[in-house]
């Protein structure tokens, strides 16, 4: 990761936010879509940043690491959360109007079309068990845009399915937006879902679109 401390006009030099987990072979490898949040809510936890990616060759799962001195060091707290195939990671922050604990909440897409989420109270040292938040209509969590209507089938763009978790500050309900497949028919729409028990329960989908 790189900080800057000048609103963006110029930016440090870089530092490893996954320490000691780079294989000797990084340069054929990959640190696939990665997630990155900043704990801003009053108390116990402010200012910390958290990060989840998925390290592509061999991996287990997410690694999730946090910083507690706004980046300039890093701390690996997973190795595989989510288990084998959980890919794609969303954050998000929260606190919980009961305990006034900061929530991590960290989601992740991943096979036979799930949509994942998981919790943390204690500044992502443990996570819940994974719940659902959904299930996606795509199986191969992707889709493959033609680049025009007139486009010859190979040349597309690659629409991975990647959702996006924020929670509403006032009263700490969760909504997630993604793209997906309707369910009759290929192209994708945009749908919302929500939660109003800290992720308890999701509603069904919005089409937005």
């Amino acid at each position: 990761v790189w900080r800057s401390t000048n609103n963006g006009e110029s930016f440090l030099p870089p530092i490893n936010a996954i320490p000691g987990l780079i294989p000797t072979n990084a340069l054929r490898d990959v640190a696939d879509k990665p997630a990155m949040i900043v704990d801003n809510y009053a108390g116990e936890g402010n200012g910390d940043v958290y990060l989840a990616v998925l390290w592509a060759a061999g991996s287990e799962g997410l690694i999730v690491s946090r910083s507690e001195d706004g980046g300039t060091s890093w701390s690996v707290l997973h190795t595989a959360l989510g288990g084998r195939g959980a890919q794609r990671p969303t954050f998000a922050i929260t606190t919980n109007a009961v305990t006034g604990k900061h929530e991590i909440v960290l989601g992740w897409v991943m096979g036979a079309n799930q949509f994942l989420f998981c919790k943390s109270v204690d500044r992502g040292t443990n996570f819940s068990s994974p719940q659902p938040v959904t299930i996606l209509s795509n199986a191969l969590l992707s889709f493959k845009l033609l680049r025009s209507q007139s486009s010859p089938a190979e040349d597309y763009l690659r629409g991975p399915i990647m959702p996006t978790l924020v929670p509403n500050s006032v009263n700490g309900d969760l909504y997630a937006v993604y793209h997906d497949a309707p369910t009759n028919g290929a192209a994708p729409n945009i749908y919302f879902v929500q939660s109003t028990n800290g992720g308890t329960n999701w509603s069904e989908r919005i089409q937005v679109n």
